[in-house]
């Protein structure tokens, strides 16, 4: 018996220190990924490129592929010759005004494409505004004869400068009763790849835009913003865009914050990773689980604004998502990082997702391929253990760091056992070894404080211990053989499988993978506990039989093993289950992660079923 238990106790110290490496090999596997894409496509698993010759081209290739929907109240031509009109514009798009915004230029043939559009559409007119069926805004007026003709109802948004305008949209979307928050987007005048990336957010959400100068809030901006207060202004561009000056003059109004970085791709990556949890603003891109899968807008530097106005519309309905920014041949080190950051990865299947996607925005000569393959890499669907040179995730790597010093504090312990603490029951010291393996640095914390200080009693073979680490120790005892067991079985289990069954009726979650694998592990860490390991550690502290010995310790290792298990197991679920997207297999690092994470709060209800259990006698805190 005293054999065999030894034996088991090396299996167990044995399978505590493979199974992490095992996760580790796994974990840092070779990718499949090719180190190079040979092969040009237009198009790729994770993008979509419209490809046009400009931006009158792209107008026509968005409305011909956006899914179909219900007739428009209304249409919105906006002039192309002014991008913070036809940026303000794009707020129309949302809901609950939904308006499709098209963009004009004095060009007979665009005029004719326009008129066409309008009478595809069909828009029929909206009460709160006179029944208006077209809104024209800028230059764009110059077709109110042509929709009179057509006999269709018009509203001209115009003036005698940009600001006026774009404050127009704005009084014109209050007079819709399409404001239902206080946000306000502030942009500057003074560079649109800088105001760009606000496009898919107003054409998705309704935020109404305001324009400031650098240094200076315009008279009319001055004017709106006069009408109420308790505004939540969020002001798009740095501080080289927009001045310090004009945040502090606008929180005279209401509540400000600044979203910008120093150059156009940081500052587009900035926007879709903000978010405002007060007010519910913002992208909060980086924020992916597998029912959050992403699309995104990509639009390059150096085309028109037009072009990438026109492209928003695309994300004005069922799909959106934030625009970002990049170069023409090079895809920029902000917005690489920030992909990388959403990169999908999978579990168990690649049904799970999520399955992100970009829609790049120009030809080939806007955005290269090299550029589109880049992203089509760094977005491609992988499995979570086929990382490759990509590394293991921050919590892989703290649950590395993790394992490192409990290994560190096993070896330690052991040396200190065989060199300064021979006395100490053999079985005691194997486990004093399986404690630091489950329990890492705390273990040994919990070594020192039971035997720093306490003088050892030769005679009796015990340590005398104030209560509280008498409790500890007893804990102990029972977490290092207990604890460990149910760790060993649970791996087992996991990695070679188990024996299933249902229940039907109201106790169906017995059938449960996890909820089995908790019984058993349990089972199996009670009865291995219960007959073995207590037996032989008592065996010098009783004179009884081995029969007489388990009968009188049988509640005892029940009540200790179930106040340890009730916290481990609850905490493994709720990690497993609750705090993960998918269910870890034991191949991953993060299910050992969570394994360590449960044995701490195990330690903790452990420590509270057996105070009583020291108090009475039943339990021995000592050794």
């Amino acid at each position: 018996m005293k054999r065999f238990a030894l034996y088991l106790s090396f299996i167990l110290i044995a399978l505590m220190v493979a199974g992490p490496f095992y996760s580790l090999k796994e974990s840092l596997s070779a990718g499949k990924l090719p180190p190079e894409i040979t092969r040009q496509h237009m198009l790729t698993g994770n993008t979509t490129r419209l490809a046009c010759q400009d931006w009158t081209d792209m107008q026509d290739l968005v409305w011909n592929i956006k899914p179909a929907a219900k007739a428009p109240k209304a249409v919105v031509v906006a002039g192309s010759d002014s991008w913070p009109l036809a940026l303000a514009c794009q707020s129309f798009s949302a809901p609950p005004l939904n308006l499709p915004v098209l963009l004009y230029e004095n060009d007979r043939n665009l005029k004719e494409k326009i008129i066409k559009k309008i009478n595809s559409f069909s828009p029929a007119g909206l009460d709160k505004l006179g029944g208006t069926q077209v809104i024209l805004a800028g230059k764009a007026t110059a077709l109110a004869r042509e929709m009179q003709k057509l006999k269709l109802n018009t509203y001209e948004i115009s003036g005698p400068n940009t600001p006026t305008n774009v404050t127009s949209v704005f009084t014109t979307m209050q007079k819709l009763n399409a404001l239902k928050t206080r946000d306000v987007l502030v942009t500057s005048d003074e560079r649109v790849s800088y105001a760009l990336p606000a496009s898919t957010w107003l054409a998705q959400r309704g935020t109404p835009l305001l324009l400031t100068s650098r240094n200076d809030i315009p008279q009319p901006t001055r004017k709106v913003l006069e009408q109420g207060n308790n505004w939540q202004f969020y002001v798009l561009g740095p501080r080289d865009i927009v001045g310090e000056d004009v945040i502090n003059e606008l929180k005279k109004w209401g509540e400000v914050n600044r979203i910008g970085a120093p150059n156009p791709f940081g500052n587009a990556v900035k926007f879709a990773s903000f978010y405002d949890h007060t007010n519910r603003f913002g992208w909060q891109a980086t924020q992916v689980n597998a029912e959050s899968a992403q699309h995104l807008l990509l639009g390059s530097i150096k085309d028109n604004w037009q072009t990438i106005l026109a492209g928003t519309q695309l994300f004005s309905g069922s799909n959106f998502g934030p625009l970002l920014l990049t170069k023409s041949e090079k895809l920029p080190s902000q917005v690489q990082k920030f992909l990388w950051s959403l990169s999908p990865d999978w579990w168990v299947t690649p049904a799970e997702g999520p399955f992100n996607h970009l829609w790049l925005l120009g030809g080939l000569e806007q955005i290269s391929y090299a550029v589109q393959g880049r992203v089509d890499f760094i977005q491609e669907l992988r499995d979570y253990l086929d990382q490759g040179d990509q590394g293991v995730s921050g919590i892989d790597a703290l649950a590395l760091v993790w394992f490192a010093l409990a290994l560190a504090s096993a070896i330690w312990t052991w040396f200190h056992l065989s060199t300064r603490l021979t006395q100490v029951d053999p079985f005691m010291k194997i486990s004093w070894i399986l404690v630091m393996l489950v329990l890492g640095p705390v273990g040994l914390w919990a070594y020192y404080t039971c035997y720093r200080g306490y003088d050892h009693q030769t005679v009796l073979g015990q340590f005398p211990r104030p209560l509280c680490v008498q409790v500890l120790s007893a804990t102990l005892g029972t977490v290092g053989f207990g604890m460990s067991t149910m760790v060993a079985a649970a791996f087992l289990l996991a990695y070679f499988g188990m024996p299933l069954f249902t229940v039907p009726g109201f106790f169906f979650w017995l059938g449960s993978p996890m909820t089995q694998s908790i019984i058993w592990s349990y089972l199996v860490a009670l009865i291995v506990n219960m007959f073995l390991f207590v037996p032989l550690m008592l065996r010098a502290k009783e004179s009884s039989s081995y029969s007489d010995t388990v009968r009188d310790n049988t509640l005892t290792v029940f009540i200790s093993m179930t106040s340890i298990s009730i916290g481990m197991m609850s905490a493994m679920w709720l990690l497993q289950m609750r705090g993960l997207t998918v269910m870890p297999e034991e191949e991953n690092l993060i299910w050992w992660g969570t394994v360590w994470a449960a044995n701490l709060v195990g330690l903790v209800t452990g420590y509270i079923g057996n105070w009583p259990l020291v108090v009475k006698g039943r339990k021995i805190g000592t050794m």
